[in-house]
């Protein structure tokens, strides 16, 4: 177990303790792994609690691949001592999306499957929003209040690894009262929100490159500058090679 394992596990024990609680929350994207969490899930004991967001989608079927959300017991070694499988699973996959909430398992289910249904004028799609690539990007610069209050109200904690490997924190504004019943939720995405979105997939895709790499010191900091670079693009109505313009404005840097 690495240093960082220990201390990830020892911050979401703090966490859940300060909140009166025993347990964690996870989504684990299984379609981001080689073989899939399946089999070891079902051979824990005592039995973890576990819902596929897939389940009610086209996806249905594709159990092997479906992002699967769990509540562990910090408390019981079994159920820890899987979480840090699962920690060393996702260390370099960008499938693995921490929160810590007093509401029951079956309820978040329901709120993060409908989070996962999205739209976009007439057509339904998924939502990776448990990408830990994709997550800070929708919560900072593409959801609606109302929509990002989906994602924070439910939650007192969200912890994920960023690009460089860096455990990050969001703090949640969870209400106890919590009343939006989950099948009033649904992100219905706009034109300009499906814009930001591809200008965070083509800045992605930059970012795993070579490309520009001599410009950051890190994969974080390459990411953040071309999404505005890629978003003032967009505002500017630029027209062109998006690569010419990056090349442009970092040369001014």
């Amino acid at each position: 177990m690495s240093l960082t394992h220990q201390e990830w596990i020892a911050k979401l024990e703090r966490n859940t303790r300060s909140q009166g609680l025993r347990n964690v929350y996870l989504i684990a994207d299984q379609g981001v792994l080689s073989s899939p969490l399946l089999d070891g899930l079902l051979r824990l004991s005592p039995p973890v609690e576990w819902y596929s967001l897939f389940k009610g989608q086209p996806e249905e079927l594709l159990l092997e691949m479906a992002p699967l959300m769990m509540r562990l017991e910090l408390a019981c070694w079994q159920h820890r001592q899987w979480l840090l499988d699962l920690m060393t699973a996702f260390e370099q996959k960008p499938g693995l999306l921490i929160f810590v909430s007093p509401l029951e398992c079956s309820c978040l289910a329901s709120i993060m499957r409908n989070l996962a249904d999205g739209a976009w004028e007439a057509r339904s799609g998924l939502v990776r929003f448990y990408d830990t690539r994709i997550f800070p990007v929708l919560i900072n610069h593409i959801l609606t209040e109302e929509q990002k209050a989906w994602l924070i109200s439910s939650v007192y904690h969200w912890s994920y690894r960023d690009r460089d490997g860096k455990v990050c924190w969001l703090e949640g504004e969870c209400a106890l009262d919590f009343s939006v019943l989950p099948e009033d939720i649904k992100i219905n995405f706009t034109d300009e929100q499906m814009m930001k979105l591809d200008v965070a997939i083509d800045a992605q895709l930059l970012t795993t490159s070579e490309k520009f790499s001599t410009f950051f010191s890190s994969q974080e900091e390459k990411f953040n500058t071309l999404w505005e670079m890629g978003w003032q693009a967009h505002q500017d109505n630029f027209i062109g090679n998006l690569i010419d313009w990056y090349e442009m404005h970092l040369g001014k840097r």
